[in-house]
């Protein structure tokens, strides 16, 4: 009985968590007060860098500089920057201590003249009007604005990132049923003001930390400075892994680095969230695998509660196909196997790799 009390409280969680999708604005047409520095911190990113730098040039002019950090690439990332009219900087060795993209994102800054800043990844793609709308955002709150991109898939293995692409949204706080109350950033897309960002300490207080975004949140909440978080819908995207190793090195990297940074509160609906997928999949498994047939009716019930829930959520943040999501309990396996490597690799100390670097894990 107690299994089944685990999974209707999940479902009845999984509302909360997911109450509310806020996305990016259009900007209704205002015009953008202020000209901001656009920094990207670049390794080996010559199949995106192109195209993101030519869709910032069509954008609003009150895209002022663009600033390319070359981390170390071996590949043609900076000769492809080079061809076009944007300030490229070249790291020529990294201090100890530091992670990669937190040192990029910390020269780009000092490189920076303008006093906004607009952190973006290589693989984010902007539709024509994203930054005005980013801009008008800022203008609305007056504070940090941090925008998850739309996931946009091409291949089928892709669709493993399900459950992490929707914990990033839900373990965040972003569209919880209460505004408030939130992990951290969204590292694809983070503008922030030039001041602010020296107040807190800049990149150099996180230095060591491999989820840089989240923690940087963490350093603003800390510093009494809010920030607002969003969806990026229609005019913000990316397409996060291209290949299954780089999908599972990613998710191993961010997950339980990332976990210590939730409150408490949503790291406890996050645990029944989770755990009423595994109930019904352990409850599935024992009915297609041990011939439990007596359970099938509930199991059904549960099985088919949660498709349908996964078809109210999932789209809002991907374009994951309708049918797919019949696979969870498959993708939910996926999910708990990679943040169990992912807690191993915390709790012994042993580095992650992420494009051809060794990183060593958090304390």
């Amino acid at each position: 009985m107690a299994d089944w009390i685990i999974i209707a409280t999940g479902l009845a969680v999984s509302w909360l968590l997911f109450w509310r999708f806020d996305f990016l604005g259009n900007g209704d047409g205002a015009r953008p007060s202020r000209k901001l520095s656009v920094i990207i911190p670049v390794r080996n990113e010559e199949a995106n860098i192109a195209r993101l730098i030519g869709e910032l040039l069509e954008q609003s002019d009150a895209v002022d500089e663009i600033i390319c950090v070359n981390d170390g690439s071996t590949d043609r990332s900076a000769t492809i920057i080079s061809g076009y009219p944007v300030i490229l900087v070249d790291i020529e060795e990294k201090p100890e201590g530091w992670m990669g993209k937190s040192y990029a994102c910390f020269l780009g800054a000092k490189k920076s003249s303008n006093d906004l800043l607009l952190f973006i990844d290589s693989d984010v793609s902007l539709k024509k009007g994203a930054i005005g709308a980013l801009l008008h955002a800022y203008d609305k709150h007056r504070m940090t604005i941090s925008v998850l991109p739309y996931h946009k898939m091409e291949k089928r293995f892709e669709w493993q990132s399900l459950f992490f692409n929707l914990i990033q949204v839900g373990a965040n706080g972003a569209s919880l049923v209460k505004r408030g109350i939130h992990a951290g950033l969204y590292g694809p897309v983070i503008l922030i003001e030039k001041k602010t960002y020296q107040n807190i300490g800049t990149h150099e207080a996180i230095r060591q930390s491999i989820v840089d975004d989240v923690a940087l949140g963490h350093l603003l909440h800390e510093r009494d400075y809010d920030f607002e978080l969003c969806l990026g819908g229609e005019l913000v995207s990316y397409r996060m892994y291209q290949d299954r190793r780089s999908l599972f090195q990613g998710w191993v990297k961010n997950y339980a680095t990332g976990a210590q940074y939730a409150p408490k509160l949503l790291g406890m609906m996050v645990f029944f969230w989770v755990a009423s997928l595994l109930g019904v999949t352990i409850k599935l498994a024992g009915i297609v695998f041990g011939g439990q047939a007596a359970d099938m009716p509930l199991v059904a019930i549960g099985f088919f509660a949660w498709f349908a829930e996964l078809n109210r959520i999932a789209p809002k943040i991907g374009n994951f196909k309708k049918w797919s999501l019949a696979l969870f309990p498959y993708y939910i396996l996926v999910f708990v196997a990679v943040f169990a490597i992912s807690l191993t690799k915390k709790i012994l100390r042993r580095p992650v790799t992420w494009k051809g670097r060794k990183i060593k894990v958090e304390k």
